[in-house]
């Protein structure tokens, strides 16, 4: 089976936390290099089921590709 998180063209950003009020973190998000879905903990669209979703297009992608090569 294909997942997305063993493509070389998944991305993930684990995001920071806030320092002060001056000083904002970053959200985390996890995507698709090629641009077919993206994903930001706050704007998690449709929730598990969405992600499951996303994770699962591999198995139908054109642009899927082993980090082995």
């Amino acid at each position: 089976m294909k997942l997305c998180v063993t493509c070389k063209h998944f991305f993930l950003d684990m995001g920071e936390p806030d320092w002060s009020e001056v000083t904002p973190g970053s959200d985390a998000m996890i995507a698709c290099r090629k641009g077919h879905w993206e994903m930001e903990n706050k704007s998690a669209n449709g929730g598990l089921e969405v992600f499951r979703a996303n994770i699962a297009r591999a198995e139908s992608c054109a642009d899927y590709s082993s980090p082995e090569g």
